[in-house]
């Protein structure tokens, strides 16, 4: 009986696990499934803007302020966190609330952030890593 049991078992588990049908699925923000980079993402660093480490997003300036010590975006852009994610595909809404300004907001390795520009469009930016004190690796995309 207990052989039959086992026998039985075999075949009833893998089927309450579910599929991997969804290996494409968008899970939202925090999903713990990293979703593919979308297309039209830059890869780029960010420094402090007086040594130039900046770029340029439908003509704001984004970059690293040393003096704070955060993000420096120009022309009266916000920029709010989605928080960690796995990746830029990953952030896929865009925050209700949160929004800062420049000089307000700490860069961190692994999370997610939106821009919203002064004309009401978006960027989405991901943090890839922290390559020294005021130097950042990130990817981002525009527009979002």
């Amino acid at each position: 009986m207990k052989a039959l049991l086992a026998f039985s078992l075999l075949f009833v588990i893998p089927a309450c696990g579910g599929d991997d049908d969804d290996k494409d699925d968008v899970r939202g923000n925090n999903s713990a499934q990293t979703v593919l980079d979308p297309e039209g993402t830059i890869i780029t660093q960010i420094s402090s803007i007086s040594g130039g480490g900046t770029f340029m997003v439908d003509g704001t300036t984004v970059g690293f302020s040393s003096h704070h010590g955060c993000f420096y975006i120009s022309n009266e852009a916000m920029i709010a966190t989605v928080g960690a994610v796995n990746g830029l595909g990953n952030i896929t809404t865009k925050p209700t609330s949160g929004w800062v300004g420049s000089g307000q907001m700490l860069p961190e390795k692994g999370y997610g952030y939106v821009i919203k520009l002064a004309d009401g469009t978006y960027c989405r930016l991901f943090v890839m890593e922290k390559v020294s004190t005021n130097n950042f690796k990130i990817k981002y995309q525009y527009p979002f």
